[in-house]
């Protein structure tokens, strides 16, 4: 299995997941609901370059989606970057692309190849 990190910004209103190895829907979940209780912001950037989610299945790609429509329906106006530089994460990353689309997420959600970008 493989591991999130967090950084926190504040003055910069971001926090920074670095994710490594094999990562489960739930870890991703519960990173999120982490996020949430402590350090809120409106700028979100998942470095997922070193990442494989291949193992996250669409109902988990669905509780992510809903958690994070629970999330923005609490502060409206955030944005989140998704890094990758790979066609591993890539399906599944268009495939949360097409749910967020589908359930309105109101987070603008961003896919860049590289850190410099986001």
């Amino acid at each position: 299995m493989g591991h999130l990190t967090l950084d926190h910004y504040p003055e910069w209103d971001l926090v920074v997941f670095t994710g490594r190895g094999t990562l489960t829907g739930a870890q991703v979940i519960d990173a999120n609901r982490w996020r949430e209780a402590r350090c809120p912001t409106g700028r979100t950037l998942w470095d997922l370059r070193l990442a494989d989610m291949s193992e996250i299945a669409l109902p988990e790609l669905q509780r992510i989606v809903e958690g994070l429509v629970e999330q923005a329906q609490l502060a409206g106006g955030r944005r989140t970057a998704l890094v990758m530089d790979d066609e591993l994460n890539l399906p599944i990353v268009r495939l949360y692309a097409q749910i967020a689309e589908y359930r309105q997420l109101p987070i603008d959600s961003r896919i860049f190849e590289g850190i410099g970008p986001a």
